[in-house]
């Protein structure tokens, strides 16, 4: 089952910016059930900057508010929501707070 958002250029850009930390994360020493939940992480990452990089490219002003469509399976929607709820204890700044609660409530009204 695919899991379809919709996110502005800024949401794109957050969870691009958030996920690319899933890289530097050593897979060694991770524990068995920890270690799908990061490989599953990778490839969300992966579509993520590449969806960024696509909206990076063509963004204007006045498509700054246009909201863009990014596909994603089951289960990497719902790694995806762990990750964003875990990560999100740790922002300091407001704005990119409350980006990540937008995008966990569509998360989780698109897995409910």
């Amino acid at each position: 089952m695919k899991i379809e958002l919709k996110l502005t250029a800024d949401e794109i850009n957050y969870l691009d910016r958030t996920t690319i930390t899933v890289q530097d994360i050593d897979y060694k020493q991770l524990s068995k059930d920890k270690r799908s939940a990061y490989t599953i992480m990778l490839d969300v990452s992966d579509k993520l900057t590449v969806k960024a990089k696509q909206i990076n490219r063509k963004t204007d002003l006045f498509e700054q508010r246009k909201k863009h469509k990014i596909t994603l399976k089951w289960h990497e929607a719902e790694t995806l929501e762990q990750y964003i709820d875990v990560f999100r204890d740790y922002q300091d700044d407001p704005y990119k707070a409350n980006l990540a609660r937008k995008i966990m409530m569509q998360l989780n009204q698109k897995l409910a």
